[in-house]
């Protein structure tokens, strides 16, 4: 039955597919991986509507109806930034750290625990010196308790951590066990937006040990396919705390707004 309403559909059935297909299509190019495209417009095609940037903009949302997109977290008195090797940690700290002291005027200071990469401690004292704030570096897991205690007198610590390797049990065993050592602490899950959604997928998986997150994707000026947004926000079925899109500190950093971030990417592909 299937086989022979397969061969004789109407005219308009087949227009139907047609332009369903191309409407997927559409939000493929965008970056949205093609699971979460065909969903969206699936669901704006059997409620009988037209695809059109309207459409499409409050079904995705519809999608995310369980996520408060107005939640910040970024009370606690100690931040901490993991992800990835290259996603840009360091920058992104010191973009929030020098926001926060400029415009809530906190005392700030840096712990950085990335002794790996040489040039990683050099920025960020570069940054801490500019802020004027004090940095403490903890070669050791076992140093971690006295250089914050060092940093006690401060408003908010932010905490720059190495980037690991998500494929490498060891070192995400080693992470989880500095992130159980601190305490009051908000953790942000750093996500580069050029890098294939398989990729997201592992990272995600690998960082779910973390009892609570946020999420900032960064470089977003370096893709022209940003709608790997949507589907972070679908995997983890989180709010995304802060989007980044260059290297300029403080700037090129904002909260992250679904709906500022919607209408950025479909307004030229739907109409």
């Amino acid at each position: 039955s299937s086989k022979i309403n397969e061969a004789f559909k109407t005219e308009e059935e087949e227009k139907t597919e047609i332009e369903l297909k191309e409407n997927i299509k559409k939000l493929v190019d965008l970056g949205v991986s093609e699971v979460f495209s065909a969903k969206i417009i699936n669901s704006i095609t059997q409620k009988n509507q037209k695809v059109n940037f309207e459409t499409v903009k409050n079904e995705i949302k519809s999608q995310f109806s369980a996520i408060d997109f107005d939640e910040h977290t970024d009370y606690s008195k100690n931040v901490i930034f993991v992800g990835s090797t290259g996603v840009g940690k360091t920058t992104t700290l010191a973009k929030i750290a020098s926001k926060n002291m400029i415009e809530n005027k906190n005392k700030i200071g840096f712990l950085t625990l990335d002794t790996y990469r040489i040039s990683a401690v050099e920025q960020l004292k570069t940054y801490a010196d500019i802020l004027s704030s004090p940095i403490e570096v903890a070669y050791e897991i076992n140093d971690i308790s006295t250089a914050m205690d060092r940093l006690s007198n401060r408003d908010r610590i932010y905490i720059d951590t190495a980037g690991r390797s998500h494929h490498n049990k060891k070192q995400m065993a080693e992470l989880k066990e500095i992130i159980d050592i601190i305490e009051d602490k908000t953790v942000y899950l750093v996500i580069s937006a050029n890098i294939n959604l398989n990729d997201i997928i592992d990272i995600i998986k690998m960082y779910e040990f973390l009892e609570e997150y946020g999420i900032i994707v960064t470089k977003l000026d370096e893709t022209l396919s940003s709608g790997s947004v949507l589907d972070i926000i679908n995997l983890t079925q989180k709010n995304i705390s802060y989007i980044t899109f260059g290297q300029n500190v403080p700037d090129d950093m904002e909260k992250f707004d679904i709906d500022m971030y919607l209408t950025e990417l479909l307004k030229e592909t739907f109409r």
